[in-house]
């Protein structure tokens, strides 16, 4: 029984997420990506570890049919635990890098995260294998009583970290 109301639970939040529109040729807001950080956290609260599948189908409802990135990690063992890129399902925190700087950005946003959430801004291909690299920005968050956190990472050219910061006051 539990499962059932769990799975129209599932079904509410992203029914939900569809109101989050997103022109197939633009790049999702940073507004869009805090909304869908939290419908995560909604589906990860009600699921648990049953609702990491939601996270692995890039077409889903969940990211924007695929404009958006939402992720989960794990800090506390280091690791990408769900991600609608299949390859990057598994990676460890110290393989997460930034690719002009080196920084390790996973291992640093777990570091640093906060109740609130953090934004991070990185360089990344902007296709698995491609050669063309973009800024992105991530925003993640800790999923209340669980070893959870709910990430996603948006394209972002020109938008300035401080307002990014400034969505989470």
């Amino acid at each position: 029984m539990k499962m059932k109301a769990g799975f129209f639970s599932l079904l509410a939040v992203l029914f939900l997420t569809l109101s989050i529109n997103v022109n197939a040729a633009q790049s999702p807001t940073p507004q869009q990506a805090l909304e869908a950080v939290l419908s995560g956290v909604m589906i990860m609260e009600e699921l648990g570890s049953e609702g990491l599948v939601a996270f692995n189908d890039p077409k889903s409802e969940l990211q924007l049919g695929g404009a958006l990135r939402v992720f989960v990690t794990d800090c506390e063992q280091g690791k990408m635990i769900a991600h609608p890129i299949k390859q990057y399902i598994g990676l460890s925190a110290e393989a997460v890098k930034d690719v002009k700087t080196g920084r390790l950005i996973l291992k640093e946003a777990c570091e640093q995260l906060s109740p609130k959430g953090i934004w991070v801004e990185f360089w990344w291909p902007e296709k698995p294998g491609s050669e063309n690299i973009i800024r992105r920005a991530a925003f993640i968050v800790p999923v209340p009583n669980s070893n959870y956190q709910i990430g996603v990472s948006i394209p972002n050219d020109n938008t300035i970290m401080e307002e990014l910061n400034n969505l989470l006051k």
